[in-house]
C-alpha cells in the first residue's frame, strides 16, 4: 500500500513539471537601463512588469532579460537608489 502511494506520487512528480512548463507560455521582455543625462548603463535596477510578479535587476552592463511574460501591450517600472522611479 506504502509502495503504491510512493510510485504514484513519482509518477505524478515527473508528469507535471512538463505541464506546468506548457501552461506558463508568454514572451520574453529585453532591455538596457542607463543614465538619461550621461548614458552610462545603470547596475542594479529594479526592473517590474506593471500588474504582474515578473521582474528582474539589471546587470553590470544595464541590461535584464524577463520571462514569461504575458502577451500585450505591458509597462515597466524601474527603481534604484538615487533616482527617481
Amino acid at each position: 500500500m506504502l509502495l503504491r502511494r510512493v510510485l504514484g506520487f513519482l509518477a505524478l512528480a515527473l508528469l507535471a513539471p512538463p505541464a506546468l512548463a506548457l501552461a506558463q507560455g508568454g514572451g520574453t521582455l529585453r532591455g538596457r537601463v542607463s543614465d538619461a543625462a550621461t548614458g552610462t548603463p545603470l547596475a542594479g535596477v529594479q526592473v517590474r512588469v506593471e500588474g504582474t510578479t515578473f521582474g528582474a535587476q539589471t546587470g553590470t552592463d544595464g541590461t535584464y532579460t524577463i520571462v514569461g511574460v504575458p502577451t500585450g501591450s505591458r509597462s515597466v517600472s524601474t527603481r534604484r537608489v538615487g533616482y527617481a522611479p
